[in-house]
C-alpha cells in the first residue's frame, strides 16, 4: 500500500514540474504600441497676431528765416536730429504659393514718444539791426501701416531652417504735433500745427524689409527694418506786430524693431500623423 501512495505522489509532482516549466516556456504578450504622436507642420498660411517694440531715426537740415517789422533778417541752415522709442501690436494673414513665394497682408499700429527740437539765435542784418531766434519742436505720438509683403520661405537658410525673407510697403499713419517760436527785433510769433496723415503715396507712405523666424508652429520672431515717409512742409508764420518767419518741418524716420508673432494656421495643412 505505501509503495502504491508513493507512486502516486510521484506522478502528481512530476505533473506539476512539468506544468510549471511549460508555462514559463510559454512566450510573453507583446505590449500595446505607443498612441500616434500628431506633429503640427510649419506653415507660413495662416493669420497672426503679434507684439513688437523697437527704435526710430531721423535728421534733416532746413532753412530759416526771420524778417523784423523794419526789414532786417535774420537767415541760416539748420539740422534736427529726431528719435524715440515706439511699441504696439500687429495683425496680418499670409498665404504660401508654390515655389516658397509667400504673399500676404499686415497692419501695426504703435505708441510712440520720438521728438526733436532745435533753437538758433543770431544778429538781423540790415539798416536797424537787432536779434532775432527761433525754436522748433516736432513730436509723433502714434503711428501705423496698412501694408502688403512678398517673401521668399527658406525650408533652410545658413545655419537655421523655416525663415522667411520679405519686402513690404503700403499706407502708413501718424499723429503729429509740430511747434514754433520765434522772435525778429521787437516782433514775436508762436504756431503749432497738430497733423494726422493717412495713406498712400509719396507722403505719406512706408516701406521696409524684413526677416522672420519660425521658432514653433505658433511662434515666430520677425525682425523689420522700414523707411516710413509722414510728410515735410515749409510753414510761414506772421509775427506780430509785424515781420514773418520761415522754417522747415518734417517727419520722415528709419524704423528698426523686433516682434513675438502667434500663428493661428486655420487654412494650413492638416497635422501629420506620426506612428511608430
Amino acid at each position: 500500500m505505501r509503495s502504491v501512495v508513493r507512486l502516486i505522489s510521484a506522478g502528481v509532482l512530476s505533473a506539476f514540474a512539468i506544468g510549471t516549466v511549460s508555462a514559463a516556456d510559454l512566450p510573453r504578450r507583446a505590449p500595446p504600441p505607443p498612441p500616434p504622436v500628431v506633429v503640427a507642420p510649419y506653415t507660413w498660411t495662416g493669420c497672426h497676431v503679434g507684439i513688437h517694440g523697437g527704435f526710430a531715426y531721423d535728421d534733416y537740415h532746413f532753412a530759416t528765416l526771420l524778417v523784423s517789422p523794419t526789414g532786417d533778417s535774420f537767415s541760416g541752415r539748420s539740422k534736427v536730429y529726431t528719435s524715440g522709442p515706439l511699441g504696439g501690436g500687429d495683425i496680418g494673414c499670409d498665404y504660401r504659393l508654390p515655389w516658397n513665394i509667400v504673399v500676404g497682408v499686415a497692419a501695426d499700429a504703435d505708441a510712440a514718444a520720438i521728438h526733436g527740437s532745435i533753437s538758433a539765435t543770431g544778429p538781423l542784418a540790415g539798416a536797424v539791426g537787432g536779434i532775432g531766434g527761433l525754436t522748433t519742436t516736432t513730436r509723433v505720438n502714434a503711428l501705423g501701416t496698412l501694408r502688403i509683403r512678398v517673401g521668399y520661405a527658406f525650408d533652410h537658410f545658413l545655419f537655421t531652417d523655416n525663415v522667411l525673407i520679405y519686402l513690404t510697403g503700403g499706407a502708413a499713419y501718424g499723429s503729429i504735433r509740430d511747434t514754433f517760436t520765434g522772435f525778429a527785433g521787437p516782433a514775436f510769433g508762436t504756431w503749432t500745427s497738430s497733423r494726422h496723415p493717412f495713406g498712400l503715396g509719396k507722403e505719406p507712405g512706408a516701406i521696409g524689409i524684413g526677416i522672420e523666424k519660425m521658432i514653433t508652429p505658433n511662434l515666430s520672431l520677425d525682425v523689420q527694418y522700414r523707411y516710413q515717409f509722414m510728410g515735410a512742409a515749409t510753414p510761414l508764420v506772421p509775427l506780430f506786430p509785424a515781420g514773418e518767419a520761415r522754417f522747415g518741418t518734417r517727419s520722415m524716420y528709419h524704423l528698426g524693431r523686433v516682434g513675438l508673432n502667434y500663428h493661428f494656421n486655420w487654412f494650413g495643412p492638416a497635422p501629420v500623423v506620426a506612428r511608430y
